[in-house]
């Protein structure tokens, strides 16, 4: 352990309280996910059809003042020109299906939902938020997408561009939150709702 210009061995004691430490923000970092995670994957019809619910929480959350409203629109324009880079246009991204121009206040976070309401559309059916902690959550219906004009896959049918698009989503909206909440390090979840 360092002390001014000293270097001096740690006592039993505390190497204990060191390790205790550490261990207990891990524990709490995966409490923070798993809370999340259960939030986030309440009220989907699973049982109809596949969903993919991501969730990332930073290692030190950031606990200043909240974004504004039109810092909040800045991170989700600046996250859709950042999710079409890495996944491009070869399939629906979640992020072109909410209205990211109104981020709606809702309790500690700035969430965008759905705009397509209608039943030839709910297949595009999307929700994301962004947490005053710094924490974002991607909810998007995977399976039962259109395949033509006039039909649809079954809800356990799954394109793997709906992954690929809804991940690349997920990791430009965590790069982005993190940069303007000036955060460092994240860890995160994701999976379908009926897994976890």
């Amino acid at each position: 352990m360092r002390n001014d210009s000293d270097t001096v061995w740690m006592k039993e004691r505390q190497i204990e309280a060191m390790y205790r430490a550490r261990f207990e923000e891990r524990r709490h970092a995966t409490e923070a996910l798993d809370a999340l995670f259960a939030e986030a994957a309440s009220g989907r019809d699973s049982g109809k059809r596949a969903w993919l619910i991501a969730v990332a929480h930073p290692r030190t959350p950031r606990f200043r003042e909240r974004l504004t409203r039109e810092e909040a629109r800045g991170v989700l324009t600046k996250t859709v020109g950042l999710a079409l880079t890495y996944a491009g246009r070869g399939g629906v991204h979640p992020l072109e299906n909410v209205d990211c121009d109104n981020p709606r206040l809702g309790l500690r976070r700035w969430v965008v939902v759905n705009t397509a309401t209608g039943d030839r559309s709910i297949w595009k059916e999307a929700r994301m938020s962004i947490h005053h902690d710094g924490s974002v959550t991607v909810v998007t219906a995977v399976g039962g997408h259109r395949m033509s004009s006039e039909g649809y896959y079954e809800g356990w049918q799954v394109e793997s561009t709906a992954i690929e698009c809804a991940i690349a989503d997920l990791m430009a909206l965590t790069r982005t939150t993190a940069e303007t909440t000036a955060t460092t390090s994240v860890s995160g979840s994701s999976g379908p709702a009926s897994s976890r």
